[in-house]
């Protein structure tokens, strides 16, 4: 296959100022089940697609 290229200062800044405003955080908090239990928090980074509309793909 063909050799690679590497990017440049500029090139990554290019790509950063087309993705960053499409990432989002996810925060959801869970109720506490019984008194024993914690409640709990969980926390995921995604993007949001505009392209079909706004759908939300998780950064895996």
């Amino acid at each position: 296959m063909g050799g690679s290229v590497a990017a440049s200062a500029e090139d990554w800044r290019k790509a950063l100022d087309k993705v960053v405003p499409a990432v989002i955080v996810l925060r959801t908090n869970a109720c506490q089940a019984f008194n024993t239990e914690a409640a709990g928090a969980s926390y995921a980074t995604g993007f949001v697609d505009f392209l079909y509309g706004a759908y939300i793909i998780p950064a895996i």
